[in-house]
């Protein structure tokens, strides 16, 4: 069975401590990689995708991020980087940098100049596939028109190096699709957090979704309560999630959100988001975030 034992659960799609100036605070960077992984609730991280703002960094600072996560001492749980969503050549690059850092692999988003047909598609994966490293497909509406595609799934099932995908498509039909038809063999994972609860009924094996830099538990537990078969209990977890989530997402800032609570935190320095709104939380918000944080 292709399937990695350990691309399961809870994956932090970590968000990017930055300066005002755009610099990244590296530093920081590792130490709150390393306080993710420190807690029970975290399975590992989901580096460099749309909560990581990876459409505004350059191909040298993913080079030097993907350096950072290399170096964390990760205590067995997985780091996958998403290594796409730049000229295929570099994509190449960094997924080769994610193999020589000893990472655990890459999650791919497809850029919007790929063509949508299933065979250009497959034929993008396999470029990026020829280097060994085990990749997952990364659907993200946020960033092409490409989407979820059980005959793309199929097709790249032949390739013993595809392990997984994370969708945030919120197309539970064609999610359902994959999960029923492979979901034995590879890791799907839901990116909407809202659909946690109702992912896990069609098979799928964790979560990943923004809100889970501050309230990665929550997750943790609506999976366990499932696993017990106390639906009550997940619903009001899930519905505790939704609710957070509609909190932390209002005025397109919970990026800035996220990193002022791990700077309140004395985790990180940098707060500055080159994606979405740069906010000053007053200290009746921070509050609000401290009582919504589960970790």
């Amino acid at each position: 069975m292709r399937r990695m034992k350990n691309l399961r659960g809870v994956l932090v799609p970590i968000v990017i401590p930055m300066f005002e100036d755009g610099t990244l605070d590296l530093e920081g960077n590792r130490r709150l990689a390393e306080a993710f992984l420190r807690l029970p609730s975290c399975s590992g991280l989901f580096a460099l995708g749309a909560t990581s703002e990876f459409m505004h960094l350059p191909f040298e600072d993913r080079k030097a991020l993907i350096e950072v996560f290399g170096a964390v001492d990760r205590g067995g749980k997985v780091i996958m980087i998403n290594s796409g969503g730049l000229p295929l050549e570099q994509v190449i690059e960094l997924t080769r940098l994610v193999v020589a850092v000893g990472l655990d692999g890459v999650a791919v988003v497809v850029p919007p100049d790929v063509p949508t047909e299933v065979e250009a598609v497959e034929e993008y994966f396999h470029r990026i596939g020829a280097v060994g490293a085990p990749f997952a497909v990364y659907w993200s509406p946020v960033v092409s028109e490409h989407r979820p595609s059980l005959a793309l799934v199929d097709g790249l099932m032949k390739m013993k190096s595809f392990v997984g995908l994370k969708d945030s498509s919120r197309d539970m039909v064609t999610f359902t699709d994959i999960c029923t038809c492979h979901g034995r063999e590879i890791s799907a994972f839901q990116g909407v957090e809202m659909l946690h609860l109702a992912s896990l009924a069609v098979g799928s094996v964790g979560v990943v979704g923004g809100g889970l830099n501050l309230y990665p538990r929550l997750l943790a537990e609506i999976t366990e309560a499932f696993s017990r078969r106390d639906l009550d209990k997940a619903r009001s977890l899930q519905r505790r999630v939704n609710e957070s989530w509609a909190y932390i997402a209002q005025g397109k800032g919970f990026r800035s959100l996220c990193k002022h609570f791990w700077k309140d935190r004395g985790v990180i320095r940098g707060t500055f988001c080159r994606e979405g709104a740069n906010l000053a939380p007053a200290a009746e918000q921070m509050e609000q975030l401290r009582r919504i944080a589960a970790l």
